[in-house]
């Protein structure tokens, strides 16, 4: 799985040797995992890895500072639709050989929030013409 990450990270690079060092395949599938199985966001996950031991030793960053949550999001976003696949294959499987879940049914969380929507009337439509227009 490690070999397939590093595939995808140097996927469309020139000279994948050189430059600035980047995330390692293991920390992009480690942090992947981990924000996954935890259910967070870039943010939680850039501010938790320092403060907790075990999810640094984890995802190989120890002592090493997260200064952004870029880096995490260019590092996910190169990974390819297939790679995600066999990565949340392999979540789901440990999770069914944990007992955790038996991998028969998706459970989705779905929020619905009320929010002031303004419906467009004639005056309103006509008016951003306008302003648009007069730009």
């Amino acid at each position: 799985m490690i070999e397939q990450v590093r595939c995808d990270l140097t996927r469309g690079l020139k000279k994948a040797e050189t430059g600035r060092s980047g995330l390692t395949p293991q920390q992009v599938l480690r942090s992947l995992v981990l924000m996954r199985v935890k259910n967070w966001n870039y943010r939680e996950l850039r501010e938790r890895l320092p403060t907790d031991a075990h999810c640094a030793k984890f995802t190989d960053f120890y002592c090493l500072r997260c200064r952004d949550t870029m880096r995490f999001h260019r590092g996910f976003n190169r990974l390819t639709p297939e790679t995600l696949k066999a990565i949340n294959d392999l979540v789901v499987q440990a999770a069914v050989d944990l007992g955790l879940e038996d991998g028969q049914k998706l459970r989705v969380d779905t929020t619905v929030v009320q929010t002031d929507i303004h419906h467009p009337t004639d005056n309103t439509l006509l008016w951003d013409v306008v302003r648009v227009v007069t730009r």
